[in-house]
């Protein structure tokens, strides 16, 4: 069924007009537009009233959909201020009478205060999307439901730690993903033709690609449990997104594992070509890094230790960087050495100064188009080569102490 607007209700626009109009496409980014915390709250608590009175009281509205999103994702911006909410509506008002806070998520408590309170409204919101559900399984504001599950299930794939060694809690992780994602999609086909409005004219093409991406974060994540089962749970995503081009890259990936890895490249460091195949004897870990990437550089430590301990045991690690050429970042821009522009930061000057500072002492290429080829989906990634040059696995950060004291002994 299509959202509409009920007989006598006001268009979005005249709705909207009170707070300003969304000014980005959904997921929505409803970042405050002032610098006055003062001013930032009171945008806040009005647009609070305003997207809730009208999805709760007008669910099939044109501009419903985009406003539950709205409301929801204001309340993950400042759990504290919608703690306390009188849920009751007035006329078109509600009140939202919680605290407002200015977070430093940097600040351990600032953070550890914020998940708190984001967790407190998570089991609210749960309720909403039974609610949503159960109510208006046809209208447009369930997508918002499906794509809630979706978007939290994806989160816990993300969360696992793999040092738990539950392959079963993983995989009923992955499972319920995958059967939400199903669900979501046989919603969309039960809808007679959707259309896209202008409020949210991208909202299936980027929900469609979220579901997409969680699935194949759970590929990723299984590499803790098995390439088999990576490789099976892969082949269900292909079936339900035929048209991905990554599928094709991820499965080229776990189709390499238990085969000779083939790598090569010249040391940006000391410019000798580096060929894997000469380190047949050592266990090799590739680290796929960007110099933008901080849980990369956060790693470094530990790599470091690893190569100390472990070096003279046959322990040997490569580094691939994922920064890419003609982008800017932390503004600067890095280009390719052959570029005549002589004011912009050549790329490869760029990462090896970023390599020396972190003393990141073993070779290194930049090289985007591997991370591409391999199919690496997010970094920091670090694939595990056997004494035999075999590649073990495709995502060891995890698992990267006893990964690599399990592959020594062999």
């Amino acid at each position: 069924m299509h959202s509409k607007n009920p007989p006598g209700v006001p268009s979005a626009d005249e709705l909207l007009k009170e707070v300003g109009r969304f000014k980005t496409t959904i997921p929505l980014d409803p970042l405050p537009p002032y610098d006055d915390p003062d001013e930032n709250e009171l945008w806040i608590r009005r647009r609070a009233v305003l997207t809730r009175t009208l999805y709760e009281k007008y669910p099939e509205h044109e501009a419903a959909l985009a406003c539950i999103h709205e409301y929801w994702m204001l309340m993950n911006l400042q759990p504290h201020l919608f703690l306390s909410v009188k849920d009751r509506l007035h006329g078109s008002t509600i009140e939202v009478i919680g605290q407002y806070r200015n977070y430093n998520l940097r600040d351990p408590s600032d953070r550890k205060s914020w998940i708190e309170a984001n967790a407190l409204i998570s089991s609210r919101k749960r309720l909403t999307i039974e609610k949503v559900l159960a109510e208006h399984p046809r209208l447009s504001v369930a997508a918002w439901a499906h794509d809630s599950i979706i978007e939290e299930l994806r989160a816990q794939v993300l969360d696992f730690d793999p040092t738990e060694r539950s392959p079963s809690r993983l995989l009923s992780i992955v499972n319920r993903l995958f059967s939400s994602v199903i669900r979501f999609l046989e919603y969309r086909k039960s809808l007679e033709a959707p259309r896209e409005n202008e409020l949210y004219p991208d909202y299936w093409k980027i929900s469609k690609y979220m579901a997409e991406e969680a699935l194949l974060d759970a590929v990723d994540a299984l590499a803790y449990v098995d390439v088999k089962e990576q490789l099976r749970y892969l082949t269900k995503t292909e079936n339900m997104f035929p048209e991905n081009t990554r599928v094709h890259e991820i499965r080229r990936k776990l189709e390499a594992v238990e085969k000779t890895f083939n790598l090569s490249f010249i040391d940006l460091i000391s410019g000798k070509r580096i060929e894997l195949s000469d380190f047949v004897g050592n266990v090799v870990l590739i680290d796929f890094w960007a110099t933008w990437c901080q849980p990369c550089l956060n790693q470094v430590p530990q790599l470091k230790r690893l190569l100390r301990r472990y070096h003279e045991n046959g322990l040997r690690l490569l580094g691939i960087s994922c920064d890419e050429p003609e982008v800017v970042k932390h503004g600067k821009q890095y280009v390719r050495a052959n570029n005549s522009n002589t004011d912009l930061v050549e790329l490869e000057t760029h990462v090896r100064a970023c390599a020396e500072t972190h003393r990141m002492e073993w070779p290194i290429c930049v090289n985007k188009d591997l991370t591409d080829q391999w199919g690496v989906k997010s970094i920091p990634t670090i694939f595990a080569i056997d004494r035999d040059g075999v590649l073990r696995s495709t995502n060891v950060a995890g698992t990267l102490n006893s990964t690599v004291e399990e592959l020594l002994k062999e």
